[in-house]
């Protein structure tokens, strides 16, 4: 296990259909060419607003050997946006090299390239920007349901919108529509057509970290699916199939589930003995185009300014990744129809949390006196305000055990951040996220069900996987290239986005695909390795569990958080037994900043009173002690 890590591997067996596996599209979330140094910009621009909720995590490509060859060239283009991310190289690894660091993968695969890129926790994220307009003098309110427009002929002056019961109306000179697959319905309350074609998309979702990286897998359909370690917990997703629905009515079906974790268990077998506790939804608004499959469609954005309906404008499609870009647009639009000529100044100012440098976790502890970890949760989702998040008269209390939540933040979420509900609650500062969490059970149960009705997923054979054309690949060589950025990048030295034909990326990527091949011919080794990995990653607490500790693992993750070992022993060292596994073990990014919680010598006979208590039988000595190491080494 890698400690501070949030890197991935993407994996596909060679071969694996009787054909040789082919690389089909560069993994740049399917976005066209001609956004992309808009979109590298706009990430740069996120992590740099608010670093408390944004996670560096990497990707490792493999496939067979020819393929493998052409994936490393499209990471050697891609590694000259890297700087723009405060990203580093990619990093080729062998196959024996990707089981050292990924023990889990499937043994039959030929090699990787890393490449680094960028995760964020959406909830918080999107709350930072609405604590931020509120700080600014907006008002923004939860639960509120609009159920028509205000118009004065065909002006649009206004929106009527339910809350707590009643109606209330809000008139305003420009009214923004930005509500996502709903717009085309907000649009219709002012006769203006906005045409989507919405796209559902699924996760399961694990109680743990059930892998040391991200794991990107193949569907049957040629689909990429990725396996993502998130904190304490892992998020496997995602589909994307038209959806016709009811857009409040969107439910996870088992077919669904049966697809992700077939996709996932050809290069993760293991995912097939582990516990997802639920499963999440949503739809994408993404923009209409008629015959392309789901996996074509842009994620493009686009801004409707309504000349039938003044007053209305309606900004819908893209990506979290460029909601910057989207914002920026429709200010700029709302502006120009107010008169107003001020400069933005967003792009110099940082989000709430992020505006000074955050104290240590375990000086936040001891000040507050909750265990370091509960310091490192608040320090994550609030940065340097999380001291005063902290401070009431609920000190040293705990809400929930398994995610280590101070009862002071949660109280914080409900008197400060709309949170109204559990799944408020949930969404603000991980409620109920983990082990305690009893949707688990019907999950459980239903994927059990499935197993017994189907049997065990099993690796398709050499008719059953087919394999569907992506977008942005080329056929070379018998090989399929992915398009992708080509020559000296698309961003000019002030950020000028420069486009650039599909045909000419398609010449400059075969040029580097010749430049590479002759460097790889000159150069007997390719770059890269473990330890090249572990240099690279060094300042990020890369620290690679013992074999003993691997060996230790699925028996220690198996706790269910019942705390039958808290009711037979003492408390270890300040901490409740089962706080060893539900809550440390799963969070073992966070150790170092928790090491503070792990001090002194525990009663060797409460632990083994404890371990003995455990209805699953989880090692709690062996657990302390991999604990210990990961937090101090």
């Amino acid at each position: 296990q890698f400690p501070h890590s949030y890197r991935s591997l993407n994996g596909r067996p060679g071969g694996m259909d009787g054909k040789p596996a082919k690389y089909d599209q560069i993994k740049l979330d399917r976005q066209e060419l001609y956004d992309l140094s808009a979109d590298v910009s706009q990430r740069k621009d996120v992590s740099s607003d608010h670093p408390d909720v944004v996670i560096p995590y990497g990707q490792i490509d493999v496939d067979d050997p020819g393929a493998l060859e052409q994936v490393e060239t499209v990471m050697e283009v891609y590694d000259r946006y890297q700087p723009l991310k405060h990203a580093h190289p990619h990093v080729r690894l062998s196959a024996a090299e990707m089981l050292q660091v990924e023990p889990g993968l499937a043994h039959d695969l030929v090699g990787g390239v890393t490449v680094e890129e960028w995760g964020v926790d959406p909830h918080r994220l999107t709350w930072a920007n609405v604590q931020d307009a509120l700080e600014h003098g907006a008002r923004a309110l939860n639960h509120a349901r609009v159920t028509s427009l205000i118009r004065d002929g065909s002006q649009v002056i206004g929106v009527r919108y339910v809350r707590d019961g009643a109606e209330v109306e809000a008139r305003a000179r420009v009214v923004v529509n930005a509500a996502g697959p709903w717009s085309p319905e907000v649009a219709a309350m002012a006769g203006q057509e906005v045409r989507l074609r919405p796209a559902k998309g699924i996760h399961l979702v694990y109680d743990r970290r059930v892998s040391n990286f991200v794991i990107s897998a193949e569907a049957v359909d040629g689909r990429d699916i990725l396996v993502v370690p998130h904190g304490p917990i892992t998020v496997l997703g995602t589909t994307d199939d038209d959806f016709f629905g009811d857009l409040d009515d969107v439910e996870v079906t088992p077919d669904e589930v049966d697809y992700l974790l077939q996709a996932v268990a050809r290069v993760f077998p293991a995912i097939e003995h582990l516990r997802p506790v639920r499963a999440t939804t949503g739809v994408r608004p993404t923009l209409y185009e008629w015959r392309p499959i789901e996996d074509r469609l842009s994620r493009r954005h686009e801004l409707f300014e309504h000349p039938h309906a003044p007053g209305l404008l309606t900004i819908t499609g893209g990506k979290l990744s460029m909601y910057r870009l989207m914002a920026e647009e429709t200010a700029d639009a709302a502006c120009r129809r107010l008169g107003v000529e001020a400069r933005s100044r967003t792009s110099e100012l940082r989000l709430p949390g992020s505006e000074s440098e955050a104290p240590p976790a375990a000086e936040l502890a001891r000040e507050h006196r909750v265990p370091a970890l509960a310091a490192a949760n608040a320090l994550r989702r609030h940065g340097c305000r999380a001291g005063a998040v902290l401070q009431d008269g609920r000190q040293g209390r705990l809400a929930c055990r398994c995610e280590h939540l101070a009862e002071s933040e949660l109280a914080h979420a409900a008197r400060a951040e709309q949170a109204r509900s559990l799944v408020d609650a949930f969404r603000r500062v991980g409620l109920a996220a983990g082990p305690s969490d009893r949707r688990s059970e019907s999950l459980a149960e239903a994927h059990r069900n499935r197993v017994e009705q189907r049997g065990p997923l099993r690796r398709p054979d050499a008719g059953g996987h087919r394999r569907v054309p992506q977008p942005g690949a080329v056929e070379v060589h018998d090989q399929a290239v992915p398009s992708g950025p080509g020559g000296d990048g698309l961003c000019g030295p002030a950020g000028v986005l420069l486009v650039m034909s599909r045909n000419a990326s398609y010449v400059r990527l075969a040029g580097a695909y010749a430049r590479h091949e002759l460097r790889r011919r000159l150069r007997r080794r390719p770059a890269g390795g473990v330890r090249r990995l572990l240099e690279l990653y060094a300042p990020d607490h890369l620290l690679p569990m013992t074999e003993s500790e691997r060996t230790l693992l699925p028996a220690a993750s198996a706790c269910i958080n019942c705390g039958l070992c808290a009711l037979v022993a003492a408390r270890v060292s300040g901490l409740r037994p089962s706080d060893l596994a539900a809550a440390y073990l799963r969070d073992y990014p966070r150790l170092p900043a928790a090491a503070s919680d792990i001090v002194g010598e525990p009663s060797v006979a409460g632990l083994a009173e404890a371990a003995a208590a455990c209805p699953v039988g989880v090692p709690l000595p062996g657990v302390l002690a991999m604990i210990r190491r990961l937090a101090n080494a």
